[in-house]
């Protein structure tokens, strides 16, 4: 079961990596995974939910840290970046939990 998910999961971020290149689409899947990928600990109470969703964005903190110092619309803002750089500690911690 997990193979599968994890196929799932390697979809899922070489779609949203690709996608977000484009700076309107960044813009847009910004807020979503600022919501999702920064806010796992809303889940403490669900720990296999938290550690698999931990794995599914694990690897898109680094591609969205490269996009914000990137995109026109968010370059002047270099804490978003920093954000997303300081969040991969404890989403590994997480991750590895799965």
């Amino acid at each position: 079961a997990k193979t599968r998910e994890w196929a799932v999961i390697d979809r899922y971020q070489k779609h949203v990596a690709a996608s977000i290149q484009a700076d309107d689409v960044f813009v847009i899947k910004l807020s979503d995974f600022m919501e999702n990928a920064l806010k796992l600990e809303n889940l403490n109470a669900k720990p296999q939910l938290q550690a698999r969703l931990a794995n599914k964005y694990l690897g898109l903190l680094s591609v969205f840290a490269e996009r914000a110092e990137t995109c026109p619309f968010t370059r002047n803002f270099p804490w978003l970046a920093q954000r997303f750089r300081e969040a991969v500690p404890y989403v590994q911690r997480l991750a590895e939990r799965w």
